[in-house]
């Protein structure tokens, strides 16, 4: 039996792991490099700084031995939500939202979104967003969300 949590600070190391085996799934897909452990170490590093000041929840799936088998983040974030709005607004943030392979299929995702966009509304969030696998969009789509006609475009490349 598959059940779900909230993930405590200790296990910020084993999510960062996650999002690592995240990465490096939709990078293969996507024909790019894998990030270094550097990166890998970066993103932790953001994951406690943003727990420590109560931005960040996890959410996490559990099998029957008590290992972490499917997480989803949730981060707070306050933000303009639209160039000439006169004010921030809070925003909610799903992040590093994966699920190992042996355990996909069983909705695990999709229940974890779910309880982290809870969090959000519980908190004041007027929105939520998320950046998406394509395999991933189903999940997303199914739970309200709608894709956006952003462009966007990295100015520190040529």
């Amino acid at each position: 039996m598959l059940t779900t949590r909230e993930a405590v600070f200790e296990e910020l190391t084993t999510l960062s792991d996650f999002w690592l085996d995240m990465i490096i799934e939709m990078n293969r897909a996507a024909n790019r490099d894998d990030p270094d452990e550097s990166r890998k170490q970066a993103v932790y590093e953001r994951f406690v700084e943003l727990y420590r000041s109560e931005q960040l929840l996890f959410r996490v799936a559990l099998n029957e031995y008590g290992e972490i088998v499917a997480c989803a983040g949730g981060v707070l974030w306050s933000e303009y939500l639209y160039p000439l709005a006169s004010k921030p607004s809070l925003a909610g943030w799903v992040v590093s939202v994966y699920t190992k392979p042996d355990y996909r299929g069983r909705g695990l995702a999709r229940q974890l979104v779910k309880e982290v966009l809870e969090w959000h509304q519980a908190n004041g969030c007027q929105s939520s967003r998320l950046w998406s696998s394509e395999s991933a969009e189903p999940i997303y789509q199914g739970l309200g969300f709608k894709q956006l006609p952003i462009y966007s475009k990295r100015l520190d490349e040529s």
